[in-house]
């Protein structure tokens, strides 16, 4: 759908009533032309995919665009506007959302969020200072505010602004963009969370029942799968609590205790886990 903006100066001249909103307009309007590159005379032949992967600074949405088969989208002939996050913006993500993310199971709530960064439409800083919000390709709107410290969209800060290609214009942003709906649905099991829930599933009849040492062997087990599992599943602080309470139950011969001991940290491990999607 396409959209109208006016020219931000144009715009708040008309609003004469409205003196705050012009001050806050043109300041807008001037730190975003600062961050401006400005376009060559003749538009460059590469198209927004081609253009984000020779700039370096975006191989996480590269990745991301990958995963979620959208690179073809932005070489086609439509024109399109995205809002990039660097790869500094990706790293501010809980690591166990973003290794979430790239679960094939979550492929869908990947690409709505990377829609979620895409506008119909060439739209220049000029323009995209003008507007209070713009429709994304995911259906839901982003806002924009401008202020003395340059343009925001929802929480993150544009840094750098028309980065033309032959089908579009790329404005960089400090943070990923996480749409509401997705925000929603951020009940996605991690791989952790995921095993917790089933070694704790497998453990507690077990425990019930009087059979402690099973319900502790089982826990144990979960914690080593725990610990070799890939890096960017559980923090460096998480991997060393869990290594000091497995070192703590290797020292108890009260199976009850040792159990009690695995479970007390599961439930601060998930419970971590729980925070870090929302």
């Amino acid at each position: 759908m396409a959209l109208t903006s006016f020219p931000c100066m144009e715009r708040c001249i008309q609003m004469k009533s409205d003196h705050l909103f012009k001050k806050v307009c043109i300041a807008g309007l001037i730190a975003l032309c600062a961050l401006t590159i400005p376009a060559s005379k003749a538009e460059t032949s590469n198209n927004l995919a081609e253009v984000a992967i020779q700039a370096g600074n975006f191989k996480s949405l590269v990745k991301a665009l990958e995963a979620s088969e959208l690179v073809d989208a932005l070489t086609q002939d439509t024109s399109y506007t995205v809002f990039a996050p660097t790869d500094d913006a990706f790293k501010k993500l809980p690591e166990t959302l973003l290794a979430s993310l790239f679960q094939p199971e979550n492929k869908e709530m990947l690409k709505t969020i990377l829609l979620y960064h895409v506008v119909p439409g060439t739209l220049r800083a000029k323009e995209v200072s003008s507007v209070r919000q713009l429709s994304t390709l995911s259906g839901e709107a982003i806002q924009i505010r401008t202020s003395d410290g340059g343009v925001k969209v929802d929480q993150s800060t544009v840094v750098k602004a028309n980065i033309t290609a032959s089908n579009g214009v790329i404005h960089v942003l400090d943070e990923v963009l996480i749409p509401a709906s997705v925000k929603q649905q951020l009940t996605i099991k991690t791989p952790v969370m995921a095993l917790l829930e089933r070694a704790i599933e497998l453990g507690v009849p077990h425990f019930n029942h009087g059979n402690h040492q099973a319900c502790a062997d089982i826990y144990e087990t979960a914690a080593m799968g725990l610990l070799n599992m890939d890096k960017g599943a559980m923090s460096d602080a998480q991997r060393k609590m869990l290594g000091r309470v497995m070192q703590t139950a290797s020292k108890m011969h009260d199976s009850s205790g040792r159990a009690w001991t695995f479970r007390k940290a599961f439930d601060q491990l998930m419970e971590q886990q729980s925070m870090a999607l929302k």
